[in-house]
């Protein structure tokens, strides 16, 4: 049973440029992290708890990004989310793009298109475009409210709606914001 969900969930076919086409097959750590991941997932949603479904701790070089398209291939697959549409947020304009590439080499393993965001309104246009399916990919910076306000506008109130986040802590204060740990401010 272990080893046909394994082939059915955590083995990547991945063509870049006109390459020929590599298999990869996740670690250990990634598929009981995946597994892990849909249970949270799958618990925020079903009880509707807050909507977080979990964090997951990786440190540098050890797969995050193909960790998030496991995660994605595996999530798809359970009929509770009804089809989901992803937005996989970063911190950086190069790791969008890395992420972005990464996802778009795996097209056919995730059976769908990846699509990056231009700006705020383009993200909400494309999320309000489909009501199931879709990847987006978009930065945090997106997020920030515009000046002179303290809030965001909604960008899509679906509740199949699952955001992936990749470093996007790093820079959503700034570089030399500090918080105010009583009032949880900056």
């Amino acid at each position: 049973k272990t080893l046909l969900h394994f082939l059915k969930g955590f083995v990547l076919f991945m063509t870049q440029d006109g390459a020929p086409s590599i298999k990869i097959i996740a670690q250990w750590h990634q598929y009981h992290g995946v597994l892990k991941a849909v249970e949270r997932a799958l618990d925020a949603y079903l009880h509707k708890k807050d909507g977080k479904g979990g964090v997951i701790w990786f440190t540098q070089g050890s797969g995050k990004s193909l960790l998030s398209i496991f995660y994605v291939i595996a999530i798809r697959e359970r009929p509770e989310f009804e089809n989901p549409t992803f937005v996989i947020v970063t911190d950086r304009n190069d790791l969008d793009g890395q992420l972005y590439g990464t996802f778009s080499a795996a097209e056919k393993s995730i059976r769908a298109t990846p699509v990056q965001a231009e700006n705020r309104q383009d993200l909400r246009d494309k999320l309000s475009s489909v009501k199931a399916g879709g990847i987006f990919f978009t930065t945090i910076n997106k997020f920030a409210p515009d000046k002179g306000r303290n809030e965001v506008e909604v960008l899509c109130d679906r509740s199949n709606v699952i955001v992936i986040t990749d470093e996007a802590h790093r820079t959503q204060y700034g570089f030399k914001a500090k918080l105010d740990r009583t009032t949880g401010k900056t």
